[in-house]
């Protein structure tokens, strides 16, 4: 079943994305490493190294998943 609202233009989309950090509890910087990876193959940045990174790449990438599927395109590439 596809979700009926709208794609979100880029401020808007940012702004949800600071939002579900607040959320979330991480740092509202790393919306910006989310909206740089929204295009980006996941297969090219999307790999957890094991060292309990903070946030994680698993983090970050749940954050570009929301953001890709507010912008109406999927959440994997």
């Amino acid at each position: 079943m596809s979700d009926p609202r709208p794609p979100l233009r880029v401020e808007a989309l940012a702004e949800a994305l600071r939002e579900q950090c607040v959320r979330d509890g991480v740092d509202p910087g790393c919306v910006q490493f989310a909206m740089q990876h929204l295009d980006k193959p996941d297969d090219d940045w999307r790999w957890c190294c094991g060292s309990n990174c903070d946030p994680c790449v698993e983090t970050l990438g749940r954050l570009v998943d929301l953001g890709r599927k507010l912008r109406g395109d999927g959440a994997t590439r």
